[in-house]
């Protein structure tokens, strides 16, 4: 099984990755460390995503306690779980959310805010439908000759 892995920068609009670059040089288990965000591997015709995190990463966020109004704290989670939903494919999107409740509970929020945000937030992306201008005639004013 050939694995080809690409980095691709937090450049999106609209869904659509803008730059993806080849990682030369490293192999499949390595990881490269100038701050992009998503690792894709290449297995065959499928593409696999997830999201990247840096080895300097600590895992700190706003603190549950912190003298914060507490929509900034319930925004974070939304936040994380939309990042992780746009970038990582079906097959590691679990795995990520199961990190990010991991990371939370270590960041001292309640277990069923976790819980409660993410379960709500997952069903407004699942169920997301595209909000368009309603559609209406056009005329076109021809003068008469």
């Amino acid at each position: 099984m050939i694995t080809l892995l690409l980095l691709v920068r937090a450049t999106y609009m609209y869904g659509v990755v803008l730059h993806a670059h080849p990682v030369r040089g490293e192999s499949h288990n390595q990881r490269n460390t100038t701050g992009e965000v998503a690792i894709v591997e290449r297995l065959g015709s499928e593409f696999s995503t997830s999201v990247y995190r840096k080895p300097t990463f600590t895992g700190r966020y706003l603190r549950w306690n912190s003298f914060s109004p507490r929509k900034r704290k319930i925004n974070l989670i939304g936040t994380l779980v939309y990042r992780a939903f746009m970038i990582c494919s079906k097959d590691k999107l679990d795995p990520e959310l199961d990190k990010i409740r991991s990371i939370l509970l270590e960041n001292g929020y309640p277990e069923h805010s976790i819980n409660f945000t993410l379960k709500r937030k997952l069903q407004q992306l699942n169920s997301s439908q595209v909000h368009t201008v309603k559609k209406c005639p056009v005329y076109r004013h021809i003068p008469w000759i």
